[in-house]
């Protein structure tokens, strides 16, 4: 019988935090192959994020090391970014909160470029450059960090970081977020190896 998850051709994106070899640090692959697969891919990111009331997510996410993320405030307005780079970012800064589908509850301070010029493919394959600036140029920077393997936590304090870690270790112990057991060990993983440096 399927479950809701697989009904609704969504992810839950809670348990790939730090889960087996699909973790957030690991630097996603760059597409070659523009067919189903990435069709797929790409609906099921956007099922994912419209199910979660996210307004990005990227396919490392939903552990799947691909190079391709979705930005947007709603299903109207909204793009879907393969093998994307940032070729040219404003010296302004904008210092705003964010929050993280992979770090449910979280929310914390990140300075980021005010406009940003991405160049990437759509999914047919087609090269195109986008220039972003407000809220969909921070959206498209948290969505390419996640690409290259960093989180909104590598934006911030190393004394920001830890307390968000252990924010998130009582969260998930606490049972206010579904999760499964290797959300509680990747998080374990993660605040140890922090007190390790």
């Amino acid at each position: 019988m399927e479950n809701k998850e697989e009904k609704l051709n969504i992810e839950p994106v809670v348990k790939y935090i730090g889960a087996g070899k699909q973790t957030l640090s690991q630097k996603s692959e760059l597409v070659t192959d523009f067919g189903d697969n990435l069709q797929k891919l790409v609906q099921k990111l956007a099922n994912t994020a419209y199910f979660y009331g996210a307004v990005g997510i990227s396919a490392i996410q939903i552990g799947i090391p691909l190079s391709v993320c979705l930005i947007g405030v709603s299903k109207q307005n909204s793009a879907v970014l393969v093998n994307p780079q940032i070729i040219s970012a404003s010296d302004e800064q904008v210092v705003e909160n964010e929050g993280c589908l992979s770090f449910p509850e979280i929310f914390t301070a990140v300075s980021r470029p005010k406009e940003i010029r991405v160049k990437f493919q759509e999914q047919d394959g087609t090269e195109k450059e986008l220039d972003l600036q407000g809220i969909f140029a921070r959206i498209a920077l948290h969505e390419i960090s996640h690409i290259s393997g960093k989180t909104m936590l590598d934006n911030v304090s190393q004394l920001k970081r830890n307390i968000i870690l252990g924010k998130m270790k009582r969260i998930t112990k606490n049972g206010k977020i579904k999760h499964d057991e290797r959300v509680l060990t990747a998080i374990s993983e993660m605040a140890e190896k922090e007190d390790e440096q």
